[in-house]
């Protein structure tokens, strides 16, 4: 107590959150007009590089009022508003500065949302093309060790592998897949990726039906689901990965 007191004595209170956090937060605004911010706190510390969070003193934007007397008499006219005033008997063990560090993190990345929200959307290319490349690295790998092939594809004469999919319906379903995902909790998420994988076999016996997909007899469809579904995995985890170290 004896340090609280020596504290409080020998900091000026300004009002300004500097006083008691100067190393994450500052009473000068050091931010560039028009810039999209970026995430700026990681575990209740600022990224390296990253400027600190605004906290202006009071005297800076809110000035002095002159406040009305009150009123005369008690706020309450009768004794049953006693029952108001009951024990609160929820548990608080008063630890919350985690919750206020990722408050702060949040609260100061909310400037410029359109900005924010196309730099955001720039966080799924790499994922998506990495999603592609590694696709198109499969398919030429299974086809050429027969475990299946591709009769109608587009320029059969060039490509064993049906293109269109590695390079147009792969990357907008996976742009799709992350998307949905990144927005849902972690049991969401997993039940949502499970689903997508049992879809597939299904899929691909459709596509067998049409002759767009043959198989050899030693193929089994729980083979794609479960390739499916560590490929969506992979992808996920890697779009997570990126997200958390761009941001």
């Amino acid at each position: 107590m004896k340090k609280v007191y020596r504290w409080a004595t020998t900091h000026p209170h300004t009002g300004s959150r500097k006083d008691y956090w100067p190393d994450v937060f500052n009473d000068v605004h050091g931010g560039v007009p028009g810039l999209a911010l970026m995430r700026r706190l990681k575990s209740c510390q600022l990224r390296k590089g990253a400027l600190r969070l605004y906290s202006p003193r009071l005297e800076y934007v809110w000035g002095n009022i002159s406040q009305p007397s009150a009123e005369p008499g008690d706020w309450f006219e009768h004794w049953r508003i006693i029952n108001y005033l009951q024990k609160e008997i929820t548990p608080i063990n008063g630890k919350v500065m985690g919750e206020y560090c990722e408050t702060l993190g949040k609260s100061s990345s909310l400037r410029l949302p359109k900005r924010q929200s196309s730099r955001n959307r720039i966080l799924y290319l790499p994922s998506i093309l990495f999603a592609s490349l590694l696709g198109t690295y499969l398919d030429l790998y299974f086809v050429a060790k027969q475990f299946y092939e591709f009769p109608i594809r587009p320029f059969p004469d060039v490509f064993l592998i049906n293109i269109v999919f590695t390079l147009v319906i792969l990357p907008i379903g996976m742009g799709l897949f992350l998307y949905l995902v990144d927005k849902m909790p972690n049991w969401s998420r997993l039940v949502f990726t499970l689903f997508l994988s049992a879809l597939v076999p299904f899929i691909e016996k459709k596509a067998v039906h049409l002759g767009y997909f043959h198989h050899e007899e030693q193929w089994n469809f729980i083979f794609s689901f479960f390739g499916y579904f560590l490929f969506l995995l992979l992808i996920w985890k890697i779009f997570k990965w990126g997200k958390t170290n761009i941001e």
